[in-house]
């Protein structure tokens, strides 16, 4: 379960990325997609179990990675608790001689687990843009970028675009927390049925 829970900031749970993987390796996705990677918490674990699968499977990450870091970001009481999650390793994250971007954070936690420099690739730009220009299909997404019902339906829809025969979707929180999140889910269940 350590390896569930991998010592990176980030807002995904150590349940929840259990369940990530768990998903993961009984799918069994050659090419996945993950759009709001942030600091590479999820990434982590996604290519954990990708590593675990074999046989060249990828996961691309797709975030706004050149979002600044400095004093005022690592301060804010948000990033103070998902911090948290990093024990030892938090200073590593804070450290802004080292670190200037999100971008920075993620190659960070490529470096600390060595099986991600095998199968990730991480994509500078915002999810509204054609961030995969038709280069890859995908047989997984993990989709916990923004949100908002326009945002979350925005990444689900480019996403399918390129999704191949029985795709699997995972979507990140599913809450009443995250009304927009849930709407879209239900739509989407609605057309299926």
């Amino acid at each position: 379960m350590q390896e569930m829970s991998p010592t990176v900031p980030g807002f995904t749970n150590p349940k929840v990325l259990g369940l990530l993987y768990s998903v993961v390796v009984q799918f069994q996705p050659k090419t996945c997609v993950e759009i709001g990677s942030f600091m590479g918490r999820s990434a982590s674990v996604i290519s954990l179990a990708l590593a675990a699968l074999g046989g060249g499977r990828r996961l691309i990450c797709v975030d706004l990675f050149d979002t600044k870091v400095d004093q005022n970001f690592v301060q804010l009481p948000l990033i103070r608790e998902i911090m948290k999650y990093a024990e030892s390793s938090k200073g590593q994250y804070c450290d802004l001689t080292r670190i200037s971007t999100i971008g920075d954070c993620f190659d960070l936690t490529t470096e600390r687990f060595p099986h991600m420099l095998e199968n990730v690739t991480k994509i500078q730009c915002d999810s509204a843009s054609d961030w995969n220009s038709g280069r890859d299909t995908f047989d997984f997404s993990y989709i916990d970028g923004d949100h908002t019902y326009e945002a979350v339906k925005r990444d689900a829809l480019s996403v399918m675009r390129y999704a191949n025969a029985g795709h699997c979707m995972v979507f990140d929180d599913y809450s009443t927390q995250f009304p927009g999140v849930v709407r879209f889910v239900e739509e989407l269940k609605s057309h299926q049925a």
